[in-house]
């Protein structure tokens, strides 16, 4: 599918400016009755912050970032998310250590790569040695993701069944503990919420937890996309399936990719999306991505660093949730 990049729209008039928060609160509390809000999982961890205005609960997905201009236009999000070993990792993670971010860092085909080996030939022994040298050169992140896409991303030993993923869990949480035991492991490499992927990624956690997998990690990442327009069976189907992974991993669930593209409405995405993944007990979102690149038009901006529409509501979103429900 072709995607056109959205220019900067204008800000939206005064009434509108807390429409996405509305949503947002809208949809945390649809079909929960008499609970409150502060009852509702994810919410009362979205309005912890960290650092002086930092949002805890919120992420940005990065490939490359110039600490200069466009450092400046990074949203408040706690979190930054990237490839380790790829050529903007160095970039972000010393902006992220030099504004009281952290960073969610991806252990895969970058890491080999940087590490002198082939990703689409690798051993378990290759594996091994490419997740030692990144983070014992990386061990102050925050937590590190184990892989990106295993079902879409097959590669060398990742052959996309449970049995070698976990494998490559077990030895990457393992070598985490040594060299970065304050580090979280975040497993579960993006299974798919919603589209073609959703059913075989539930299923494929389901067979990790038979093996008893997830005690090896922290955390649980999911990749929630609408292959198009947002809707209300969308969002039934993140908040339905959101609470499936909970459930079947017993672990804290992260969004760690989150998007739309310009093609259609991102802000009309998020008012949607948002809520749904909150009501499913999402703890962490990260938003993909902050710039539009070759793999389409989703950042909140323009390639040029022109803001979307889209940027002004995610801003509101850090600045407003936790006033609003406080």
């Amino acid at each position: 599918m072709a995607f056109q990049t959205e220019r900067a729209k204008a800000q939206p008039a005064d009434p509108e400016r807390r429409r996405f928060i509305k949503f947002v609160a809208l949809g945390a509390m649809a079909g929960l009755g008499a609970y409150a809000l502060g009852s509702i999982p994810g919410l009362s961890s979205a309005l912890r912050r960290s650092g002086e205005s930092l949002v805890e609960s919120q992420g940005i997905c990065l490939h490359d970032l110039d600490a200069g201009e466009e450092g400046k236009l990074v949203p408040a999000a706690a979190w930054l998310r990237s490839d380790v070993g790829s050529d903007g990792w160095a970039a972000i993670s010393d902006y992220a250590s030099g504004t009281g971010r952290k960073t969610l860092a991806i252990l895969g085909q970058f890491a080999l790569w940087s590490a002198g080996l082939r990703a689409d030939s690798f051993s378990r022994e290759d594996w091994r040695a490419a997740v030692l040298a990144a983070v014992k050169a990386n061990p102050s992140s925050a937590a590190f993701e184990i892989w990106n896409e295993p079902l879409q991303n097959i590669s060398g030993y990742q052959d996309g069944t449970p049995e070698r993923y976990m494998e490559m869990l077990m030895d990457a949480h393992d070598i985490i503990r040594d060299n970065a035991p304050a580090s979280l492991v975040v497993a579960g490499g993006g299974l798919q919420v919603y589209g073609p992927y959703a059913d075989a990624s539930l299923a494929f956690a389901k067979s990790l937890a038979e093996l008893g997998a997830w005690e090896y990690c922290n955390a649980v990442s999911l990749h929630a996309y609408p292959y198009g327009e947002a809707s209300a069976g969308m969002a039934e189907t993140y908040e339905r399936n959101v609470r499936a992974y909970a459930d079947t991993t017993g672990r804290e669930i992260w969004i760690s990719e989150t998007g739309q593209v310009s093609q259609y409405d991102q802000q009309a995405y998020m008012e949607t999306a948002y809520p749904a993944l909150l009501r499913g007990g999402a703890s962490k979102i990260f938003w993909y991505e902050l710039v539009d690149d070759t793999s389409g038009d989703f950042g909140l901006l323009t390639s040029s660093m022109e803001k979307k529409r889209a940027y002004d509501a995610y801003t509101r979103e850090l600045g407003d949730l936790e006033s609003l429900l406080r």
